[in-house]
């Protein structure tokens, strides 16, 4: 599942994240890309406060940990 696809999932969270999921569903300019680093310059080029990239990084950790869950052990 890509980092946009899980968002998604996400959108009806009433915090941080959710509220993050919700803003990049919106943005059609949203990079497709599972690179942290393009995906937070990005939202700096938009005008992102601290709080919101704060929020992308909690989320996209939440999203790799999961990630790393769902794969058998030793894969990946």
């Amino acid at each position: 599942m890509t980092f946009k696809a899980w968002l998604v999932v996400q959108k009806s969270r009433q915090d941080p994240v959710g509220a993050l999921a919700r803003d990049v569903l919106q943005d059609r300019a949203w990079p497709p890309t599972q690179d942290m680093g393009k995906m937070r310059q990005h939202m700096v080029k938009r005008g992102a406060v601290k709080d919101t990239l704060q929020a992308l990084e909690s989320a996209y950790a939440e999203y790799q940990k999961q990630g790393d869950r769902q794969r058998p052990s030793g894969i990946g």
